[in-house]
This record gives structure tokens, sequence and C-alpha cells, in this order.
């Protein structure tokens, strides 16, 4: 297409999303159809459509989305950006089954996008499927590292969605490997609570002090939680006092502290010794 044509499509695009942005959706979906037919190029048709189906959304007309959505899979069913505009489509109209199989397709045609293995990664997490998201995550890690530098950030994203995904399946070691990864690579790190809580789960009392400590130089000691860890590590030491001053500090937050089997693992120091059961609003759930 020759320069004066391609300006003038991205003239007319332009002037598309400024309808889109002044809700005037269905001149704006005029405009991008008739816009449709003369474009070749696959990057900019695939953006037009995008926004044609946004135009349907808007004006409530989900049938003929859904009909045009079906339209551009049949014609387009390799393009890993259509099934994942698709999936992105199905997904907010409530049909997570078929989002989830045009996810999977997209990842599988372009297994190095970081988007959309990590957009697929959370709508498998939301559904109970962590396990699947794992899978996902991990083959897409193996790609990215292979293309992108160390410090890209989209290795970063990677790291961090893994990492929750193995601490919220209790997979504490992989989780604290990848945290760790992450965290020197980002100094704003955010996540030196789900650290510390990782190093109780080894033992290492004097380590997950030193992480919530970080955590709560970022965002104050204001987190009920991450104080009920820094109680459990304090046991842990042999610094009861401590501990029970900072349960206490739970409790004003809080209201009741539920302590379970898995707590207490560390705290049993203060059972042992009478003084936990001392602490008003505890509630023990240890089976």
């Amino acid at each position: 297409m020759p320069i004066s044509e391609r300006r003038k499509v991205f003239k007319r695009l332009r002037e598309a999303q400024e309808l889109f942005h002044d809700e005037d959706y269905t001149r704006s979906f005029n405009l991008l159809s008739s816009l449709e037919k003369t474009v070749e190029n696959e990057h900019l048709k695939t953006n037009i459509a995008q926004m044609k189906i946004q135009c349907l959304v808007q004006v409530g007309n989900i049938e003929a989305a859904k009909h045009y959505m079906e339209q551009l899979l049949n014609e387009n069913p390799l393009s890993a950006k259509i099934n994942f505009i698709a999936g992105n489509f199905y997904k907010n109209i409530g049909l997570t089954d078929k989002a989830s199989r045009l996810y999977l397709r997209s990842v599988c045609l372009f297994p190095a996008n970081v988007q959309y293995a990590l957009t697929f990664s959370q709508l498998l997490r939301d559904n109970h499927r962590g396990k699947e998201a794992i899978g996902i995550l991990k083959k897409t890690l193996r790609v990215a590292r292979k293309t992108r530098k160390k410090n890209d950030p989209a290795l970063y994203f990677l790291y961090m969605e893994l990492a929750n995904l193995y601490f919220y399946s209790s997979y504490y070691g992989r989780s604290l490997l990848l945290f760790l990864h992450a965290a020197k690579q980002d100094k704003d790190f955010p996540y030196h609570d789900l650290i510390a809580e990782c190093c109780l789960f080894y033992k290492e009392y004097d380590r997950a002090i030193e992480y919530i400590n970080k955590h709560f130089s970022q965002w104050g000691e204001t987190d009920p939680e991450a104080l009920f860890i820094l109680s459990k590590a304090l046991t842990g030491v042999n610094k009861k006092n401590e501990a029970l001053d900072v349960l206490d500090k739970c409790m004003k937050l809080w209201g009741e502290i539920v302590i379970t089997a898995k707590d207490m693992t560390h705290l049993y120091p203060l059972m042992q010794d009478g003084s936990l059961k001392k602490i008003p609003n505890i509630i023990f759930d240890l089976q």
C-alpha cells in the first residue's frame, strides 16, 4: 500500500477511535467496517476487529458480537491474537469454559507471548485450576527465557505469578526460590511477607523476621496477617513476650485470632506455658 494510502487509513482509524471515546459507537463501528475492507495488514485488521467487538458490546448487541467473533475465528483459526481476543470476549460475557479453550489455543499458537499466558493463568486460578495455570506458566517461562533478556519486565511478571501460584498451592520451596529471584529484579518488590511465610515453613525464623521487617518498612505495621507471621517467627526464636505483644496488636486489628494446626507448629511454646490461652478471643481450629 502506498504511503499516501496508509496515511489515509491511519487517519480514519484515529477518527474511529475518537468516535469510540466520544461514545458514538454506531458511527465508530460503521467507519471501522468500511475501513476493514481496505486493510490487508494482519496486525491492523486485528486491531480493527477488536474495536468493532467493543462497539457491539457497548451498545448491548451481544448476539451480533458473538456472530462477528465466530466469523473472525472461522476466517483466522491460526491467529493467536484473534483467539486471544475471542477468549477475552467470552470471558467477559461469562462463558469461561469457551474462553479457556480459546486462551489455550492462543498460548499454543504463540507460546512465547507472556500476556496470553498470564491472562490464561489468571482465568484458571480464578476457577480453582491452579495446577493447570502452573503448567501454562512454566512452559511460557521456558520459551521466554530463551528469547528475552534476564531483566525483561515480562519475565519478572511471569516469576511473580508463578511464585504466587506455587505459594497458594503450598509449594513453598518453589515459591520461595521464585520470589527471591523476582526480589533481586525489583527494589520495590511487594511480597516480602510471603517470603517470610515461606521461611516459616522451613522454620527459618530469623530469616522470616528479616523479611517481615522489610515488609513493614514498605507498608507499615497495620497488616494483621504480617503481624501474625511476625508473632510466629518471634516464638520460634524464643522471644515469647515480644510474640505475645504482637499477638495483642493482631487482636486489636482483627477482633479475634483463628489459630490452625499449621500455626500451632510455631506457636506451641506459647500453648505449652499457658500464655496463649490468656489472650482473649482466640479460636483454635486444630483439625
